[in-house]
C-alpha cells in the first residue's frame, strides 16, 4: 500500500493514513472483505482516495469539520463492531471499546493541534479523512450484520 501511495502521492502522505487507519480500526472493527486480495485492494484505494481528497479540501475547513463530528458521533454510537472473524467475549469488547475511545481522543487531540497550530492543513485533512473512513467501515459492517454479539466466556 504505502509503495504505491508513494508512487502516486508521496510516502509520507501513505504512511500517515495506513498508521492512522489502522491504529483506530484495530479497536473499532468495521466492515471484513472475505478475503485478503480484495481486503488489500479496496485498502489501497481508500487510501489513495483519503490522500487525493485531503488534497482537494485544503481550502473547505468545514467540510473537514463537518466529516470529523460526523465520524466521531458515529464512531461512538455504532463502534466496536464485534465481526465473526473477532467474536469477542464481554470481557474483550469491553476492553476494545475503551481502546477506541482513547485511540479516537488522541486522533481528534492531534486534529486540534494541527488545526490550532497551524503545523498542515493537508496532515489535519488527512487525519479527518482517515476518520472518516474508519467510520464508513463500521456503518457498512452494521448495515451488512457483519456482526456478533459478545458472549460470555465460560
Amino acid at each position: 500500500m504505502c509503495i504505491i501511495g508513494g508512487f502516486i502521492f508521496d510516502v509520507k502522505s501513505s504512511l500517515i493514513f495506513i498508521v492512522v487507519f489502522k491504529f483506530l480500526r484495530s479497536y473499532t472493527g468495521g466492515y471484513h472483505f472475505q478475503n485478503s486480495n480484495m481486503c488489500l485492494l479496496f485498502s489501497t484505494l481508500i487510501m489513495l482516495l483519503a490522500i487525493y481528497l485531503s488534497h482537494i479540501l485544503l481550502t473547505l475547513t468545514t467540510i473537514t469539520m463537518f466529516l470529523t463530528l460526523f465520524s466521531t458521533v458515529t464512531i461512538l454510537y455504532l463502534a466496536p463492531v464485534n465481526h465473526p472473524n473477532l467474536s469477542w467475549n464481554e470481557k474483550e469488547y469491553e476492553y476494545a471499546h475503551r481502546q477506541m475511545v482513547i485511540r479516537l481522543c488522541f486522533i481528534l487531540l492531534c486534529i486540534v493541534l494541527f488545526n490550532t497550530f497551524a503545523i498542515s492543513p493537508f496532515y489535519y485533512n488527512l487525519l479527518s479523512i482517515s476518520l472518516f473512513f474508519v467510520s464508513l467501515t463500521v456503518i457498512l459492517a452494521k448495515l451488512l450484520k457483519q456482526e456478533v454479539t459478545p458472549h460470555e466466556q465460560y
